[in-house]
């Protein structure tokens, strides 16, 4: 296939290192690559030299670890959600599955418990330049794939941030801001979720049974309890009717992205929390990191609950899988299973469940394709979604943008991983933040779907890179800790002379 508009890049007879531990054989072989790909190690993406945070636990700098961490964003169902959804799914599923939104707000009905020491032993390894969890063996990450999969959000559609609305919908939206008003009238002040539920579930609005307004009360309520959790917390947020408005007209919101942007945040900001101690008070967590919790069970075998999984019936999303199972894992032990890459399930989804049958993007034999972009890149189920996954952009979410860097974890999408190219930041605004992801300027773009049985390998220059990496980061970190020892010793000598 050509270069020029592709997501995938074929090359002959290239150097291929069977295991990614570097300690099995050497064949030659033809390769396919995610782009960007960079042709020398001079081209390759910069080594981040901030220090993970298990370096820096290495050192004994952090007083206090695990740190205490208040999740606002990950929410178990009310105990009348359940009914909720089946009360309005009979009128509304159409509506949802053309909006691409019923197996998210069906994976809504699922309690996932959190094994919180799974989440802190990845934290540990979590690198916010690169978007990614540098483990000591490569590097891995929770993708759009894994947010589409497990999570149920669409990646396809119009961005979350405010679009234009026609006048009907501008008129539905102000009064459901005046009925939000309304909440502030009666006793509790505030549209807590509860109250929000009850008032609308009994038709307190005068119409009829799922109508209109109980439809938008129930997105608004979902978007801001699963999808969008925000202060002040446990009540329904405006800035997510606009969204709602879209989605109860059937249009597409891309919620996969900003869903993805929020938990990259989280981590990053959990990171920066961690470093600066604990003197702040608890951390707090936004993002539904439920999410990060079934991509562990999922990718991690030896991390899953003791009991088997769910039994999948008939139209259950993949997360029902996980309901209700509960696994406490101690820290020593998560270490240890993220130490070895034999731990690691490439691609879990590929393989077909007894209940539970692969989505359609995933092939049996390797295909080419062509590929629209922009609205054009809209074919349900197909390669374009997969597409998707693939393309390196920046991640629109409500209140942030992060970097999204696919090519730095090729294999999680059956493709060889070779040296990563760099992705440059817009830093600018979220239109053309969201350009990147949407691809407006580009016509059409060639795309490569693997075999989905297929095991992908590493080219043995990405396998010395990737050592190369290891130990500039070790030498740049004893560099910093040798430089802020000094500083310490230089203060303290200051100290001692003020005090004589």
């Amino acid at each position: 296939m050509s270069r020029g508009g592709t997501l995938v890049e074929e090359e002959e007879e290239v150097e291929m290192l069977v295991t990614l531990s570097g300690d099995g054989a050497i064949v030659r072989r033809s390769g396919r690559f995610l782009r960007p790909r960079a042709t020398s190690l001079y081209e390759a993406a910069a080594v981040p030299f901030v220090p993970l945070l298990r370096e820096i636990l290495s050192q004994e700098l952090l007083l206090e670890w695990p740190p205490k961490v208040l999740f606002r964003g990950w929410r178990l169902p009310q105990a009348k959600w359940g009914q909720w959804v089946e009360k309005l799914k009979p009128i509304y599923r159409n509506l949802w599955k053309k909006a691409r939104i019923y197996d998210a707000i069906m994976a809504s009905v699922c309690g996932i418990r959190r094994d919180s020491a799974a989440i802190f032993a990845l934290l540990e390894c979590w690198c916010p330049e690169t978007s990614t969890f540098v483990l000591p063996w490569g590097e891995v990450t929770l993708t759009l794939e894994d947010v589409t999969v497990l999570g149920g959000f669409p990646v396809q559609g119009e961005p979350v941030r405010v679009g234009a609305l026609s006048r009907d919908e501008e008129e539905i939206l102000g009064k459901m801001v005046e009925e939000h008003k309304g909440f502030r009238r009666r006793s509790a002040k505030k549209a807590f979720h509860y109250d929000w539920m009850n008032f609308y579930m009994a038709g307190a609005t005068g119409g009829a049974a799922g109508d209109q307004a109980e439809h938008l009360a129930f997105l608004s309520l979902w978007l801001s309890r699963y999808v969008f959790p925000s202060r002040p917390y446990d009540t329904v947020a405006r800035r997510v009717f606009p969204i709602a408005v879209r989605l109860a007209q059937g249009r597409k919101v891309a919620l996969a992205p900003a869903v993805l942007a929020a938990i990259y945040r989280d981590l990053r900001e959990l990171k920066q929390h961690a470093v600066s101690g604990a003197a702040t008070g608890p951390a707090v967590s936004w993002a539904p990191l439920q999410v990060l919790q079934l991509w562990v069970w999922e990718r991690f075998i030896s991390l899953r609950p003791e009991q088997r999984p769910h039994f999948l019936h008939w139209d259950e999303p993949r997360a029902a899988r996980w309901h209700c199972l509960d696994q406490k894992s101690k820290l020593t032990l998560v270490r240890s299973v993220l130490e070895s890459p034999d731990e690691f399930q490439w691609r879990p989804y590929t393989t077909n469940l007894d209940d539970w049958g692969h989505p359609s993007f995933y092939k049996d034999g390797g295909e080419w394709a062509v590929v629209g972009s922009g609205p054009a890149m809209d074919d349900g189920d197909g390669i374009s979604l997969f597409a998707r996954f693939l393309r390196p952009c920046e991640l629109v979410g409500l209140d942030c943008i992060e970097p999204y860097s696919p090519q730095r974890v090729a294999m999680q999408f059956g493709l060889d991983q070779d040296l990563p190219g760099r992705l440059p930041r817009t830093d600018t605004t979220w239109e053309l933040a969201w350009k990147t992801y949407d691809g407006g300027a580009m016509e059409e773009l060639e795309v490569y779907a693997p075999p989905r049985l297929l095991e992908s390998d590493v080219t043995r220059r990405f396998y010395d890179w990737q050592r190369h990496c290891a130990v500039a980061r070790s030498e740049a970190w004893r560099s910093a800790l040798f430089q802020q020892k000094r500083l310490w010793q230089m203060k303290q000598e200051e100290l001692f002379d003020v005090n004589r």
